[in-house]
């Protein structure tokens, strides 16, 4: 704002009767003539509306002018009566600045080139005091452009405070404020850098991250149960002297036995038939694995859409800035010409108060809208792994970004097909199935190939100090008998399990079909609001217009002026917020469809 402030006193110093977006669109076109006046208003961040009231009014003074674009005659395009300025700095640092006139003679009829455009052109090339105001127009908008302005090392200038009141002083402070508020360090965030970055720096979603790896685990876990199983023991010891009695308990006598003893085992199983268990048991951690992924999918969809909501409200925020900066700007000027009606003896001191207390109620409310900014920013640094200082500005041409749409039933089809809650139903439902045979498998007989090898000193029969070796292979079958009668209710509970999922889904494609028309008709509503919002921004500015003159005229009382301002602040705030609205339901419905 205090730049603004400074640019504004600047231009009138040039004696440049514009305002400081005049300056911008000027700027714009020094850098690009011809360009279309929707690609315009993206670059200065205004709306349509506004922008076609700017052009109106550089129009009318002779700065620029708008002609069809020859390729699609629904555009228009942009030009400055001139042709681009020539500027460069000279070796001594003075700034040089030349226009070429573009009137040509035709060689036919030796009419000026120019007399196909409109009248206001000819009243330019013929008013040299007219030109020279709008050559200190673009040398001002080329020190914008370029930079030298605002990147200047020094501080805004800020209003003198020696000989003002405590109102004035308060004014001071409140423009130094919001100049510090400019200088700190800011990050400009496109929404494919905030998804990024949100889905990176996300808690829960690496949490889904570690649970996916956890199911990965167990699916090589279940799979290494077709392996063979291999055993190899090992066992050795002292042996403790022997008595052997042979009559009885008598005659006792200790025979030579060797004093250590050894052991050595080799066993093999390799399970051939295990009645589909290790098979079910394979594919139920597989299932598992791609549910993980799936949860994982979920998630971030909804990571997604919440950090969008916080980043529209941050959109929000600044598009509050913006119209409460320009209200006070117009509030300022409203009291100085309150205050010379007061000096005139035309209103009571009474008028000027309730100006300046109005005045300082918005300034309150900018300085809030600053706070929110402040804290709105912070809250996504971070949730995004930024410095929390870091002022975050948002990409203000999603607004005017064109959001396709399609038919209600297209939209249908795709959530019952990608819908991630849908999805992981219909996962959990193949569990229960599997679950069904998985229990069943435990009636089924087991089948097992097995081998060993036994190495072992001394014999024990006889604890002769010699080494026993022995080894077989065969096949060993298991029938579990009591199986069939205790499993029979476990499968009758997996089936019910299946029937609950089953149910599950039916219930969940009702939510889709509920999810998906909301989600359309917000969206719906949420344009048709912002078009009949921009209806009612025109005839509440139009309304302040009239208030105003008749309070000039003192035909109105200012409690008409303020209600007619206090309408149009509130209609231009709730056409910020339906614009931000339009675009967070059309993610909303994207969301549903399982797109974002």
């Amino acid at each position: 704002m205090a730049f603004r402030r400074y640019i504004q006193r600047t231009l009138k110093e040039h004696g440049i009767g514009i305002t400081f977006e005049m300056l911008q669109v000027l700027s714009c076109l020094w850098r690009d003539q011809g360009i279309a006046q929707q690609t315009l208003a993206e670059r200065i961040i205004k709306d349509k509306a506004s922008l076609s009231n700017l052009l109106s009014n550089l129009e009318r003074k002779g700065y620029v002018c708008r002609r069809e674009d020859a390729s699609d005659r629904r555009n228009k395009l942009v030009y400055l009566y001139t042709s681009p300025p020539q500027a460069r700095l000279s070796g001594s640092g003075s700034f040089r600045f030349s226009t070429t006139s573009t009137t040509r003679r035709s060689k036919s009829s030796g009419r000026s080139a120019s007399a196909r455009s409109p009248k206001s052109w000819k009243r330019y090339t013929t008013d040299w005091k007219m030109r020279k105001t709008l050559n200190s127009a673009i040398i001002l908008a080329a020190l914008l452009s370029s930079g030298l302005a605002c990147r200047a090392q020094e501080p805004f200038p800020q209003p003198a405070a020696d000989a003002a009141t405590e109102y004035d002083r308060a004014v001071a402070a409140a423009m130094a404020d919001t100049a510090a508020l400019a200088h700190r360090d800011s990050l400009f965030l496109s929404v494919e850098q905030l998804f990024e970055q949100g889905v990176l720096h996300s808690l829960q979603l690496q949490a889904d991250a570690m649970e996916e790896l956890a199911a990965g685990e167990r699916e090589r876990t279940a799979r290494t149960e077709r392996y063979p199983d291999l055993q190899v023991g090992l066992k050795g010891g002292f042996v403790g002297q022997p008595v052997v009695f042979r009559h009885g308990l008598t005659g006792a006598y200790r025979p030579d036995s060797p004093d250590w003893s050894q052991n050595y085992v080799v066993d093999f199983a390799q399970p051939l038939y295990q009645g589909g268990r290790i098979r079910y048991t394979i594919r139920k951690a597989d299932l598992e694995k791609r549910l993980a992924v799936l949860r994982t999918s979920g998630d971030r969809a909804e990571v997604k859409l919440s950090l969008l909501d916080q980043y529209l409200q941050l959109f929000t925020l600044y598009r509050e800035q913006e119209v409460l900066t320009r209200n006070i700007e117009e509030s300022e000027l409203r009291l100085r010409d309150i205050r010379r009606m007061k000096e005139e003896g035309l209103i009571t001191n009474n008028d000027v108060l309730r100006s300046e207390m109005q005045l300082t109620n918005d300034r309150l409310s900018l300085r809030e809208t600053q706070n929110s900014i402040e804290l709105a920013s912070q809250q996504l640094d971070i949730l995004l792994g930024l410095e929390e200082t870091l002022l975050l500005h948002p990409d203000s041409t999603l607004l005017y970004s064109r959001l396709e749409m399609e038919s209600y039933e297209s939209y249908i089809a795709e959530a019952y097909a990608n819908d991630p809650t849908m999805r992981q139903l219909r996962m959990q439902t193949e569990l229960a199935q599997n679950d069904v045979r998985l229990t069943r498998s435990a009636s089924l007989p087991t089948l097992s190939l097995y081998a060993s090898n036994t190495l072992a000193r001394p014999i024990a029969r006889t604890l002769e100090d010699l080494y026993n070796n022995n080894w077989n292979v065969g096949l060993q079958i298991s029938v579990p008998l009591f199986a069939l009668y205790k499993n029979r209710y476990k499968v009758r509970e997996s089936r019910i399990a299946v029937s609950l999922r089953r149910n599950a889904e039916e219930q969940e494609m009702q939510r889709i079909r509920v999810r998906v028309r909301t989600a359309f008709l917000r969206h719906q509503e949420a344009r048709q609001q912002v078009e009949a919002l921009k209806l009612s921004v025109r005839q509440a500015q139009e309304n302040y217009r009239i208030m105003q003159n008749r309070y000039l005229n003192q035909l109105a009382i200012l409690t008409d002026l303020l209600d007619a301002n206090s309408v149009r602040l509130n209609v231009e705030l709730q056409l910020t917020a339906a614009r931000t609205r339009v675009i967070y339901t059309y993610y909303q419905l994207q969301k549903a469809c399982g797109r974002l």
